[in-house]
């Protein structure tokens, strides 16, 4: 049903029900699944060409995030490698919610499969401002959330 499922992964260990659900999904359909990590990139910071020193320091600093967020999804991808998944990682720079809808858009992802939280039944609305939910909302394609 689904061909490309993508599993937006954080470096947090929240992800593993996410991770388990995509595999699951992913297994019958022969679907290939992508595990991306953002980078979320500081305000007021540029990825062009450093100017001065400071530049300099932010793009070491970047480098290290993506080699460290590379090695947490070669690792989350061993469970998917095992089961015969089709797999692929990426770690791209830049805002979260707007990196993660534009890479649906370009590369044909029919599913997102996204960790989110638990609602509060005493304040519903306290969640609306996460990234699964805006994630959810602005995506082209279905998005599951997985509690």
């Amino acid at each position: 049903m689904f061909t490309h499922l993508l599993v937006p992964v954080s470096r947090t260990e929240a992800v593993g029900r996410a991770l388990e659900v995509a595999l699951a999904l992913a297994q019958p359909a022969q679907s290939r699944v992508t595990l991306l990590h953002v980078v979320e990139r500081l305000q007021d910071t540029d990825d062009e060409e450093p100017c001065d020193e400071t530049d300099e320091a932010f793009g070491s600093f970047y480098e290290r995030l993506e080699q460290q967020a590379a090695r947490d999804l070669e690792t989350a991808g061993e469970r998917f490698r095992g089961a015969g998944v089709a797999l692929y990682t990426k770690v791209l720079l830049g805002t979260r919610v707007e990196t993660l809808v534009q890479y649906t858009h370009e590369h044909d992802v029919d599913l997102v499969v996204m960790q989110s939280h638990p609602v509060d039944p005493a304040d519903p609305a306290r969640g609306w401002n996460t990234i699964s939910y805006k994630v959810a909302l602005l995506a082209p394609c279905p998005v599951l959330l997985v509690k």
